[in-house]
């Protein structure tokens, strides 16, 4: 019996860390996002700027380049993560983008609520920032 958990133990860890992302479920070419950057002023406190990123921008392009490159090696997460330095939204896609990983939360194309995390540096996505 403590072999068999083990094994089914094993299991569950392989299958969260060998998720990809299909592109064709996030249909990024197809949307404007908003993107949020927070940021803290010298006294602690939080602040936040809003713009829009508009589905032919630059920024987008740069985007789905990214997930190109970085569409593997995703793990399933069933947490709930607050106060990223970057959001973009649109619709019931996020991507939540912290200092060392980010969340992408999307429905597939069978309509199922995914949410996939992976550890990158922030800095991958200056893109955004510039």
């Amino acid at each position: 019996m403590k072999r068999l958990l083990f094994i089914l133990l094993v299991f569950v860890v392989f299958q969260s860390c060998a998720q990809s992302i299909d592109l064709n479920d996030l249909k990024i070419s197809d949307r404007d996002f908003k993107v949020t950057y927070w940021k803290k002023d010298s006294a602690g406190l939080d602040s936040t700027i809003t713009s829009v990123i508009n589905k032919d921008s630059k920024e987008l392009k740069s985007l789905t380049d990214w997930l190109i490159n970085n569409s593997t090696g995703w793990g399933n997460s069933i947490a709930s993560f607050a106060s990223p330095n970057i959001s973009l939204t649109s619709g019931n896609l996020r991507f939540l983008i912290f200092k060392d990983f980010v969340v992408i939360g999307y429905s597939d194309k069978n309509n199922k609520s995914r949410q996939l995390t992976k550890k990158v540096d922030i800095k991958e996505f200056g893109f955004l920032i510039e």
